[in-house]
């Protein structure tokens, strides 16, 4: 029996991210303001992105991309100013720390179970 190793949870779990980034404007009701929005659905289609290249088995490309795209989705609104909408700011907010915790627990799993030693 194939049993799935404690870190095959990493690309479902972008995509979790992503669907949740992607449908938070029509959730919050930021649809209408286009700087968080716009940023929502592309980083939202990133984090998709991001989750199926893990899912393939590039997993180094897609901690990579999970970390900047987290960090820059926790700070883009301050970076693109409208961290007075709270929606939207709560979204990405939450949204970037959820990628970079997801990144810091991939990579200290990966750290205690190499992958040329995982059986």
């Amino acid at each position: 029996m194939n049993m799935l190793h404690r870190s095959d949870w990493f690309g479902p779990s972008l995509l979790g991210i992503a669907l949740l980034l992607i449908g938070s404007p029509w959730m919050l009701g930021y649809d209408n303001d286009y700087a968080p929005a716009a940023t929502a659905w592309g980083m939202g289609a990133l984090f998709f992105l991001l989750g199926g290249v893990s899912l393939l088995g590039w997993r180094s490309w897609a901690e990579a991309g999970a970390l900047t795209a987290g960090a820059w989705t926790a700070l883009a609104p301050v970076i693109l100013g409208f961290f007075q909408n709270q929606a939207a700011t709560a979204a990405h907010l939450a949204a970037g720390v959820a990628a970079l915790a997801l990144m810091a627990i991939e990579a200290d799993w990966t750290r205690q179970d190499p992958p040329e030693m995982r059986v």
